[in-house]
């Protein structure tokens, strides 16, 4: 169902054998010799934590066949390393190939020092285990490592799969980002079944718990009927209390009302009064998007399209009106997050959150009036050419609900914060915090 490379049903596609391959002949040297191919990784994969700048020069100048080699190597000991590895090479040949057909890992672009991901992310689960003491059998070898790792969460034996986690790679990013892995392979085997142990591998995960977490939603949300939905959202607030089993279940909506959507040829709202109460706003968000996408981004008036979205509700009847433009709009993961880090005051950390893509949120509106203005704006930022100043400007206009209001400032400060109003004239001190000086 989810377009994302990097979910539970996304391939893996990290073809260790061919660096075995040939490393073990000495073909990757252009002269064929493996002592060529020794000292490109003394120039490169050795000193690539120590001497990063030099180390990614000498990737970049190495032989094309050579760098397939390196890359593989690198991917395998600094997986969290993956955006700056591919960056080194050169856009086009086989090593830049390889790259493409790693698993992109998107949560790890500008991770520093051990920082959150940016992104109102899942809360952590906790642990419900004593993680049972194990010898996965590979110690330091990463090559035994990672394919163990696969073939123990494939099976389901979680305690293994960490355990090979703990011991190839050290402490930090890399660990964590192989927990990560560890958990998106037995999400991918087994589904809701063993969602709770995933989950545990994720809250090893250090600062990647949350997309972690997000992946492991993603990863059951059902094909079909509501039904399915429904039951899962269940069983996730069952299994994990509040507030993490509450935000796991709206982001399982939200990535299900999407994928409805996507599947449909014109925007319809059908089934929506049917629909679970908490699935409702997101149904209103996704038709948003797909409503937009077919609007030139410079003609677009912001109550026009929050009445024609209200009207598509009442109806439930697909869009009749012919598209004028095609957006194609990025999968959800990969829309932007447009969400402030911290609050700027307690009653911003109040407000009621929806999800928005994987690693964005939103107010939900306390009408359906006001909920439809918000989607209306939260759709428009994320588009890959978002509408002007004054589109935004508009939800700021007086008469408005304090909840649109603070939503288009919000998005006016990330897109366009030269054009907000000054916040010296404005009484809502919700608002006020998003305003300019």
């Amino acid at each position: 169902m989810s377009t994302d490379p990097l979910s539970s049903r996304g391939r893996r596609a990290r073809a260790l054998g061919l660096a075995a391959a040939l490393v073990g002949c000495g073909g990757g040297a252009a002269d064929g010799s493996a002592a060529a191919l020794a000292a490109a990784r003394g120039a490169v994969v050795v000193p690539w934590t120590t001497q990063p700048v030099a180390a990614r020069a000498a990737l970049a100048a190495a032989d094309p066949l050579v760098q397939v080699v390196l890359v593989e190597e690198l991917l395998l000991a600094h997986p969290a390393d993956q955006p700056a590895i591919c960056g080194a090479l050169p856009p086009a040949g086989p090593a830049a190939e390889r790259c493409a057909r790693h698993e992109a890992r998107p949560h790890l672009v500008g991770l520093v020092g051990g920082a959150a991901p940016r992104g109102v992310w899942p809360p952590a689960p906790g642990t419900r285990r004593d993680w049972a003491v194990v010898d996965g059998g590979c110690g330091a070898d990463l090559r035994c490592a990672a394919t163990e790792r696969d073939a123990a969460a494939a099976a389901g034996e979680v305690d293994r799969a960490r355990a090979l986690c703990v011991a190839g790679w050290p402490a930090g990013t890399d660990r964590q980002e192989c927990l990560f892995q560890a958990a998106d392979g037995v999400i991918e085997a087994h589904g809701l079944a063993r969602v709770r142990d995933a989950m545990d591998l994720c809250a090893e995960a250090g600062p990647l718990v949350g997309p972690c977490a997000a992946h492991v939603v993603d990863g059951v949300v059902p094909e079909g009927s509501a039904a399915g939905a429904l039951a899962a959202a269940a069983t996730l607030r069952q299994l994990f209390p509040a507030p993490a089993g509450d935000r796991y279940a709206d982001l399982l909506w939200a990535l299900w009302t999407w994928a409805q959507l996507e599947d449909a040829p014109r925007p319809t709202a059908a089934g929506h009064a049917a629909l679970p109460p908490a699935a409702q706003p997101h149904l209103r968000q996704a038709l948003a998007f797909a409503m937009l996408a077919e609007e030139p981004p410079e003609g677009l008036v912001l109550d026009e399209r929050a009445a024609e979205l209200r009207a598509l509700i009442a109806s439930e009847q697909p869009r009749a009106r012919a598209p004028r433009h095609r957006t194609p709009v990025p999968p959800a993961d990969a829309w932007p997050v447009l969400w402030p880090q911290p609050p700027a005051s307690a009653a911003e950390a109040a407000l009621p959150l929806r999800w928005v893509g994987h690693g964005g949120s939103r107010t939900e509106g306390e009408s359906l009036e006001d909920d439809a203005l918000i989607v209306i704006l939260e759709a428009a930022a994320r588009l890959p050419q978002p509408p002007p100043a004054a589109f935004f400007l508009a939800g700021l206009a007086p008469e408005r609900a304090p909840r649109v209001r603070w939503t288009a400032a919000r998005l006016l400060g990330v897109l366009a914060p030269a054009a907000r109003p000054s916040a010296a004239t404005e009484a809502d001190p919700l608002v006020r915090g998003r305003l300019g000086p």
